[in-house]
């Protein structure tokens, strides 16, 4: 009888800390990536600094004023768009 109450116990435990687990796997590598901004010296705007991220946020920017012009916009609309409205 008791072992059957330790092994509830521990199956009632173990999803809950495979999760924690993981999410503190998961915060250790986001922490310690390097190309999240600020965690490289060389390059301190990380994925930030990427052309492609940029030029969407460039493209975002123009949406949240409502500049239409072409120069202000490098790629189809949608996502960009969607970024404006946040």
């Amino acid at each position: 009888m008791r072992g059957s109450s330790v092994l509830r116990l521990v199956n009632a435990w173990a999803l809950p800390l495979a999760l924690v687990v993981l999410f503190c796997l998961y915060q250790y590598r986001y922490l310690t990536y390097p190309s999240v901004p600020g965690n490289n010296a060389q390059y301190p705007l990380g994925w930030w600094g990427w052309i492609d991220q940029g030029l969407y946020w460039k493209s975002a920017k123009a949406f949240a004023v409502l500049d239409l012009r072409p120069a202000s916009h490098f790629y189809p609309p949608l996502y960009p768009l969607f970024g404006a409205l946040f």
